[in-house]
């Protein structure tokens, strides 16, 4: 087995990323979709989901994240959450994901 291969048996090995990969795998391809057309907000679907993984991961890496942000991501502030899903949004446009 290679490193990676190492490192991505570790990490589906967490209970928590099991959610992570069927909710992945259950995302329609949305190469090239016009933003309107998508049904759910894939951008906030991902910034949910980056949130709940760093959150989890910064207790493996010895990272104190802020006390208001580390939350569930329904009780993230509001500014926060924003925030995050406009980068995910842009993220996703620059990768072609969403056409602009």
């Amino acid at each position: 087995m290679s490193r990676v291969d190492d490192d991505l048996a570790f990490y589906i090995a967490h209970k928590e990323d099991q959610a992570l990969i069927a909710e992945y795998e259950s995302m329609p391809s949305l190469i090239g979709c016009k933003r309107q057309h998508v049904e759910e907000r894939e951008d906030e679907r991902l910034a949910r989901v980056f949130h709940e993984t760093y959150e989890r991961l910064a207790i493996e890496f010895s990272y104190d994240t802020r006390a208001a942000s580390a939350v569930p991501w329904e009780d993230v502030p509001d500014n926060n959450k924003q925030l995050m899903i406009a980068v995910c949004n842009h993220i996703l446009t620059l990768w072609g994901v969403f056409d602009v």
